[in-house]
């Protein structure tokens, strides 16, 4: 029974079955055209028994309603979005302020089907860096002469990969891995990739514009399974949270903004302090996932 209702049959249904018993189809026009129909009685605000003073009507009433039971409250008077597939998901690690129109675009050829699993749109550049499943990365660029929105209603891409030799943050992500795109972390500036899930329990910082790994750091004792940068763009003191299946999470401090200049850049070896600020204990499970929102 479980693993029927957790099927992707009722995952790509459910928003139908919402709509019939809390949505816009629970109640006319919508109920009769899907057969949806019950007693009058059975729905909410459609009787108010306490204005009725006849006692056996009242009764009555209260017996019948009894009887065929009553109607869920309707919440909903649109009908519901159908759950977004992972393909469709991916859209949302987008950082930007604001997207008006969006499309499904392959950014970079692949003979295997390679899988994006992060993606990142640097505001200050217009750049895309996307991070694939084999640990490639790849910059994108918007295609200047295509600015203005099409018919479609999409924007063309131009691909920088199909000019540049793509590389790889490693030898590819651990096979004990159950999601990905939990592993893959991009600055908001774009300069450096963050990722981890590699078999020797590492976590790498990737420079951006020099394709290289730059710094590789090993505290956790088993696979690192997710990573997550602070965002505030207003505090120097960035940080960077890893978990582990060894059921730890390790608080890391980055370099300040000033002196991860594009000048000092090659002098800086290393962007991650490579001693954890906090280790967090007590956790009795496996680290899999956590939010992470201005701990300190």
């Amino acid at each position: 029974m479980r693993r029927a209702l957790e099927s992707e049959h009722v995952s790509e249904n459910l928003h139908h079955w919402i709509d019939l018993i809390f949505g816009y189809k629970q109640r006319l026009p919508e109920a009769k055209k899907c057969h949806n129909l019950f007693h009058p009685y059975t729905y909410e605000g459609n009787v108010d028994i306490d204005s009725i003073t006849d006692v056996t009507q009242k009764k009555a009433i209260l017996e019948q309603i009894d009887s065929f039971g009553q109607t869920p409250a309707q919440l909903f008077f649109k009908p519901h979005p159908k759950r977004l597939t992972k393909e469709e998901v991916i859209g949302s690690i987008f950082a930007a302020k604001e997207v008006k129109h969006y499309g499904h675009h392959n950014l970079c050829e692949s003979s295997d089907g390679t899988e994006v699993v992060a993606m990142r749109l640097i505001d200050k550049t217009k750049e895309i860096i996307t991070v694939y499943n084999d640990c490639t990365v790849a910059t994108h660029l918007w295609r200047r002469e295509h600015l203005r929105i099409e018919k479609k209603k999409s924007l063309a891409l131009f691909n920088i990969a199909r000019r540049k030799k793509l590389s790889k943050l490693g030898d590819g992500f651990s096979g004990a891995l159950s999601n990905r795109n939990l592993c893959v972390a991009v600055d908001e500036c774009g300069l450096y990739v963050f990722a981890c899930g590699f078999d020797n329990h590492s976590f790498v910082v990737w420079d951006v514009a020099r394709a290289e790994v730059v710094q590789t750091i090993i505290r956790h004792t088993q696979l690192v399974t997710c990573l997550a940068l602070d965002e505030d763009a207003d505090r120097d003191n960035r940080l960077l949270v890893t978990g582990s299946v060894d059921t730890t999470v390790m608080v890391w401090r980055l370099q300040k903004r000033q002196s991860v200049s594009l000048t000092s850049r090659k002098a800086l070896t290393e962007i991650v302090d490579p001693e954890p600020r906090f280790i967090l204990t007590g956790q009795t499970a496996q680290v899999h996932f956590f939010f992470f929102f201005f701990l300190i």
